[in-house]
């Protein structure tokens, strides 16, 4: 088979592009103009990565892509895990986007990518291009910051495929080329309004046998977070516990505090990034962190998902949560408020924090170290500061008569338990607290039933008729 140039394959979707943008939904009108994407893990820069400014350049002076278009490309292990978290702002202002979906565009039409892979669960890709459609497309919504996470898992083994792993990780990969052994890649770009639209990262990793399994030297680690993003104008450093924890309480010298407040009821995708006393990712290794840690006096209720706290003060750690660090050595925890309720939004994100003794609801969450020293960890700390929405999303009940079966939906479920009852029968259902939206079927026979619903606090009865 004829090889393909990857570099001519890209210019071949530039030139079709516009008939592949999608079209804006109603929802876009709430939009501004010009939205900003940035990828933030993994962390890619010119010490680790390959970027070609010149094509860059030309793409947008074609009008291919908006100006601030950007493309890099990576490398990791075939088989790895990759946490790929961006963030969405408003272009013009600078302001985050909250709660907006994002579409991730995957084994992008016309890149060539011949990976299989997963993104947030969905898929897999098949590695076999399908211009001028994209082999998977995924969307997700942006956290209480404006961060959406894609996770990417690559199902090609090491056994079958991956390229030799290069001297330096600033090395171009291998074209485009039909041989998962001599170039295995994907190719990803986000959109919000359109790649004509958006300031936006395209990413390319390509995958690579690992020759050795890797070591690392845990006498000491760095676990340093990589989102949220902490500025003086989003948040506050306690320089001032910082030292009192490193003189008093056997914190190690490098340890951070930070303070930050977030909506009750929304997301957060914390990220921590865990390195050896060398300075190179930890990959692959199971990691933890406390929350509602130990003598924090946290309150309020927090989940990743599996575990939450009970936002009651004790001298031992609330939950402990864990994940596995990706091949960049970041460990992904997302985490959901459980309080519909917090204290009073502050006049501004810098507005010195309460206290226990003056209504503070908060969470306090410090990773663990990779070995049996509690101080050998250098890592930051933070406390989430919860205020109550005002624009948090309510819960919404529908229930639907249909052919057999009745539907009931509820939409912002927020973890709570769901009660429904048909014709007096009772059923409880317990929603994951990340889920936004949950759906349940009940097989009824024909004719009218009295369908009783309730869900924090919210109520509906209503008579559905099934055919």
């Amino acid at each position: 088979m004829k090889k393909v140039s990857r570099k001519v394959a890209l210019w071949i979707s530039l030139l079709l592009a516009f008939a592949t943008v999608p079209a804006l939904s109603s929802a876009a009108s709430a939009l501004p103009e010009n939205v900003e994407i940035r990828l933030i893990t993994p962390q890619l820069d010119d010490t680790n990565s390959w970027r070609d400014t010149e094509m860059e350049a030309d793409w947008v002076r074609q009008n291919w892509f908006a100006e601030g278009f950007t493309f890099r490309q990576g490398w990791a292990p075939a088989g790895s895990t990759i946490h790929f978290t961006y963030l969405v702002t408003d272009a013009d202002s600078g302001e985050p986007l909250v709660n907006t979906s994002v579409k991730l565009r995957v084994n992008k039409g016309y890149s060539v990518a011949n990976s299989i892979v997963k993104v947030n669960g969905q898929g897999p890709t098949d590695g076999v291009d399908k211009a001028p459609l994209d082999q998977l497309q995924v969307t997700a919504l942006t956290d209480s910051f404006g961060f959406v996470t894609f996770t990417m898992e690559s199902l090609d083994t090491q056994d079958m495929c991956g390229e030799p792993k290069p001297v330096s990780f600033t090395e171009r990969g291998a074209p485009s080329d039909f041989d998962c052994n001599i170039s295995l890649y994907t190719q990803i770009y986000p959109e919000v309004l359109g790649q004509t639209i958006d300031q936006a990262d395209m990413t390319e990793i390509h995958f690579y046998k690992e020759p050795s399994e890797p070591s690392y030297d845990t006498s000491t680690t760095g676990a340093r977070i990589a989102t949220p993003v902490f500025t003086e104008s989003n948040s506050i450093q306690r320089s001032d516990l910082e030292t009192e924890f490193v003189n008093n309480y056997n914190y190690p010298a490098g340890f951070s505090f930070y303070q930050k407040y977030a909506p009750a009821t929304r997301k957060i995708n914390l990220t921590y990034r865990f390195t050896d006393a060398n300075g190179e990712p930890i990959i692959g290794e199971e990691v933890s962190v406390s929350a509602g840690k130990a003598w924090s006096s946290s309150t309020a209720k927090v989940t990743d998902g599996t575990n939450a706290t009970n936002g009651v003060a004790s001298q031992d750690d609330q939950a402990t949560w864990t994940a596995t660090t990706d091949a960049f050595g970041n460990a992904l925890f997302q985490i959901r408020s459980l309080d519909t309720v917090g204290q009073t939004k502050p006049e501004a994100l810098t507005t010195p924090f309460l206290t226990v003794d003056t209504g503070a609801v908060f969470t306090q969450i410090y990773p663990h170290s990779l070995n049996d020293n509690s101080s050998s960890v250098i890592a930051d700390m933070v406390e989430f500061h919860y205020f109550t929405d005002p624009t948090a999303a309510k819960t919404a009940i529908t229930v639907t008569g249909m052919k057999g079966k009745i539907k009931v939906v509820v939409a912002n479920p927020h973890g709570k338990a769901i009660k429904i009852t048909i014709d007096g029968k009772k059923v409880t259902k317990t929603p994951g607290a990340a889920k936004t939206s949950v759906t349940y079927f009940f097989k009824k026979t024909k004719g009218k039933h009295k369908v009783i619903v309730i869900c924090n606090s919210v109520r509906k009865s209503v008579t559905r008729t099934v055919k």
